[in-house]
């Protein structure tokens, strides 16, 4: 299959997407803003911050001990990796898109096993369950009543178990 098949094809997907795709996006969605509500609660932090854009990051990052202009990391990528879009040479800008977005995905992995030690977990398995069920993870932590969040991590010494 060549590479414009496949951008005539993502094209198409986003210009009509299945009522299913819709459903599910939302779904996710509410799970996403019900999880950051009550993590941002249970963190004594404003939990209505979840639903005002930039706000929202700068929040996480509070949680984690990061300063707001770590935000930049957390926006910029992907506004960069649009842009990639109207660069003339496809090749170039799907290979510049996909540094960007690597990165861009090393970063909010670290955050969220910040997230993680902010929470007193240390282990393997949590770090794991972040990465692969992030929301669904988040949910469990704020609502979990045994989770005690002990502060950000950012900057103090890693601890390794």
């Amino acid at each position: 299959m060549e590479i414009s098949t496949l951008i005539k094809l993502v094209k198409d997907f986003f210009a009509e997407p299945p009522i299913w795709f819709i459903i599910a996006i939302s779904i996710i969605a509410f799970i996403a803003v019900v999880a950051q509500w009550a993590l941002y609660t249970k963190c004594n932090l404003p939990g209505y911050a979840c639903l005002i854009p930039v706000w929202n990051v700068i929040i996480f990052l509070k949680i984690v001990g990061r300063p707001a202009k770590h935000g930049i990391y957390v926006m910029l990528p992907p506004l960069l990796i649009i842009a990639c879009y109207f660069l003339p040479n496809i090749y170039v800008a799907i290979a510049i898109g996909v540094i960007i977005f690597i990165g861009w995905l090393f970063f909010l992995a670290l955050i969220y096993i910040e997230i993680c030690q902010s929470f007193g977990k240390y282990d393997m398995g949590s770090y794991i369950s972040i990465l692969l069920f992030n929301g669904f993870y988040l949910l469990n932590l704020a609502m979990n009543e045994e989770e005690e969040y002990k502060g950000p991590v950012y900057g103090k010494p890693k601890m390794i178990k």
